[in-house]
């Protein structure tokens, strides 16, 4: 990570002493990757066939002076190189939430003859529970996370892009192409193995968690992780990151003392979700709302009507109960409900059985019970199968 600004800020708990913070400031405004050691991972690309893909379009010259300076920069970075090759896809600009605009390369096509990388992404309720005996946390955000890794001298052919005046090829690892998660979690997984088979770095993708029991073991885990970045040379957005603090936002979490929030970002975009118009707007919805199905007692009842609309056979009617599902969606997410996370050193685990519903609270102490991150299963008789259910918050 190198850092451009001339006075960085860092995010430092509030509850940090001004000596562990001087401390953290000096460590952070002295990082410089050195890249002493690799990981002998990149980019293979494997495809079906040997059919090229060649998709290029005319660039408007509104255009041309924005992929100019993106292409100018990624040359001198060393990211892309001057090619002649028969693939290439098409340069496509868009916008960003911020009104600036960014070069991305539309992959589709050759998407769909990828031999698939089948290495597993982390599964995040995996991460989460990790986060179980965690008070002090630390996330750090890998900047230009893909870059880091290489692309085989033999698969950079298949990167290539076209724009208004000459063709490229990706040397490092280009976002858009399917396979390129699973081998940037393998890339990351290499370099922290020993810390997270420790549980004190937990990686999804280019975030990074650090928890610790107490702000001493978290500036002794910060000082770790940051030497093993630096010696593989990861650059990190300082601006994205969170250092020593007691509460966090994490995938889509809110993470404190133990216990689970739906991120109120994600519960506003659940609130101003305008009405369903047809079958692509069902499944987003649904996808936005599923991730945090544990949070929602009888996830899978409620959304039935919805997710009915998603049959080949089902006419698209966003009325009666469709919409009254809808609205319940709306109205439960943002009632602030709270999940304990999964103690295993706490047992034993009581649970109730009603006709729909499994609840299952964990013992911490007499007289002391706490809802725990769970699974939930109900029985759709319509449908003859176990569905996975939601969590039923009790406070």
């Amino acid at each position: 990570m190198t850092i451009s600004d001339d006075s960085p800020t860092f995010d430092i708990g509030p509850n940090v002493s001004q000596h562990n913070r001087a401390e953290v400031e000096q460590l952070l405004s002295t990082y410089t990757p050195k890249k002493t050691k690799t990981v002998n991972i990149e980019l293979d690309i494997a495809l079906t066939n040997d059919e090229p893909i060649f998709h290029s379009r005319r660039l408007p010259f509104s255009e041309r002076d924005i992929v100019d300076a993106q292409v100018d920069k990624w040359v001198k970075n060393g990211f892309v190189e001057p090619c002649s090759t028969p693939y290439a896809s098409q340069v496509v600009v868009v916008k960003k939430k911020d009104g600036k605009s960014r070069v991305c390369i539309d992959y589709r096509r050759l998407n769909r003859k990828f031999i698939k990388d089948n290495y597993p992404l982390s599964l995040i309720d995996d991460i989460l529970d990790c986060l179980q005996n965690a008070k002090i946390f630390t996330t750090l955000d890998l900047k230009n996370g893909f870059f880091h890794v290489a692309v085989n001298e033999m698969s950079r052919k298949f990167t290539s892009f076209f724009t208004h005046n000459a063709q490229y090829q990706f040397r490092r690892m280009p976002f858009g192409l399917s396979t390129c998660p699973s081998t940037f979690m393998r890339y990351i997984n290499a370099i922290f193995r020993y810390l997270i088979s420790k549980s004190s770095v937990l990686p999804y993708m280019d975030d990074v968690v650090n928890p610790a029991a107490n702000k001493s073991q978290a500036l002794e885990y910060l000082k770790i992780v940051l030497q093993v970045a630096c010696d593989y040379g990861l650059e990190i957005n300082f601006k994205k990151c969170q250092f020593l603090h007691n509460k966090i936002e994490f995938l889509g979490h809110i993470i404190e003392n133990g216990r689970l929030f739906p991120s109120p970002s994600k519960t506003k975009a659940v609130i101003n979700y305008p009405n369903l118009k047809n079958i692509q707007d069902v499944r987003r919805f649904l996808g936005l709302t599923g991730y945090f199905r544990k949070f929602l007692p009888s996830y899978s009842t409620i959304t039935k009507p919805l997710s009915d609309l998603l049959r080949k056979d089902s006419l698209f009617q966003f009325y009666d109960e469709k919409k009254a599902a809808f609205q319940k969606l709306e109205y439960l997410l943002p009632q602030q409900p709270v999940l304990s996370i999964f103690n295993q050193n706490f047992l034993p685990l009581r649970f109730t059985l009603t006709r729909q519903l499994t609840v299952w609270v964990q013992y911490y102490s007499k007289n002391t019970y706490m809802t725990t991150s769970f699974t939930l299963y109900s029985t759709c008789q319509k449908r003859q199968h176990t569905m996975k259910e939601s969590t039923l918050v009790l406070n």
